[in-house]
């Protein structure tokens, strides 16, 4: 099953300016050669995925649950801009276990012969065919690299200004080498902790959780009425600003109101800052993507779930263990 949810890949470059574009099934299919493999195709609504919330995360993610039965694999065409979300929500919605889905986006459009769309593609339906693995799956070529296959719920935030894409910690899935899929030896999963979600329903905006990044200077604002869970996005060290007052006040603030604190980030060391953040009730995130965590917490809230239990269950392999040391 190739299902398409719109992105780079279904678009056309026209007057210099790239616009969604139909025929994008037979220009993929082309590039396959002589496969043997029988497609079926389907259109989740063609829409560049910046544009995506949670109503219509929902829209693609249910499309993928009620038209995979039946089919050895899916392949999602997505645009690369919110490719992280909707790979996370598929990831706990599906779990580690279902036939493989594969997701596929394109850094050119199609026509544009810089385009890696075609080799993800073609690596996509090659994944599913040889039976590499089950669950949720990203297929992605950086420039001058060969097209490797990450865990949907693994994947990081693009950098600034790059349409590279990385798995948390380095951990990729595997990798095609010369046509040959190999998986990468040090990938390492816990099994999922959690069932997962199946059909999910989001509202269009995530009202019901508060995400603070911090940065130098930063004021921490009052939290909503609404909030129920709040997810800071510490620095990579696992530290927040844990002597300011703004902080101190907000985190507070939430205590008083029975709203459980998540953090992200963290290493082997613990900091000052992390420790007195623990004692705050701040609770720290094993290691997981951002896209992931954020998703994650909006979908457990949004069922009315255990928000303090779920989130550090491993769901659709989303945390990353240590790997042991030889």
């Amino acid at each position: 099953m190739v299902i398409a949810a719109g992105g780079t890949i279904c678009c056309k470059n026209e007057n210099a300016v790239i616009k969604p574009c139909g025929g994008v099934y037979e220009q993929l299919l082309s590039s396959l050669g002589r496969s043997t493999a029988q497609f079926t195709f389907l259109d989740a609504g063609n829409l560049p995925s910046e544009n995506n919330n949670g109503r219509l995360i929902s829209h693609i993610v249910n499309t993928v649950l009620a038209h995979a039965s039946g089919f050895d694999g899916v392949v999602l065409l997505h645009g690369t801009d919110t490719l992280q979300y909707t790979s996370a929500a598929l990831s706990y919605a599906c779990g580690s276990g279902c036939a493989p889905i594969v997701i596929v986006s394109a850094n050119y459009v199609l026509t544009d012969s810089r385009t890696n769309g075609f080799e993800n593609f073609r690596c996509a339906v090659q994944f599913i065919c040889e039976r590499h693995g089950t669950g949720v799956f990203a297929a992605y070529q950086n420039a001058g690299e060969a097209v490797a296959i990450h865990r949907a719920s693994r994947l990081l935030l693009h950098s600034d200004y790059s349409d590279c894409l990385y798995s948390l910690s380095g951990q990729l899935y595997g990798s095609f080498q010369n046509g040959t899929f190999q998986k990468n030896s040090g990938y390492a999963a816990l099994p999922d902790g959690a069932a997962p979600f199946g059909k999910i329903t989001l509202a269009d905006y995530s009202a019901a959780i508060a995400v603070l990044h911090a940065y130098p200077g930063f004021k921490y604002p009052e939290i909503g009425e609404n909030t129920q869970a709040l997810l800071l996005r510490g620095y990579h060290s696992g530290t927040l600003p844990a002597r300011d007052e703004s902080f101190i006040k907000c985190i507070n603030s939430a205590k008083s109101r029975q709203i459980p604190c998540f953090c992200s980030g963290g290493g082997g060391s613990v900091y000052e800052s992390s420790a007195a953040c623990r004692k705050m009730g701040i609770i720290a995130l094993p290691p997981m993507a951002f896209p992931a965590q954020y998703m994650k917490l909006w979908l457990a809230v949004s069922r009315g779930k255990d928000v303090a239990g779920v989130m550090p269950l491993s769901i659709g392999e989303d945390i990353c263990p240590p790997v042991p040391r030889s």
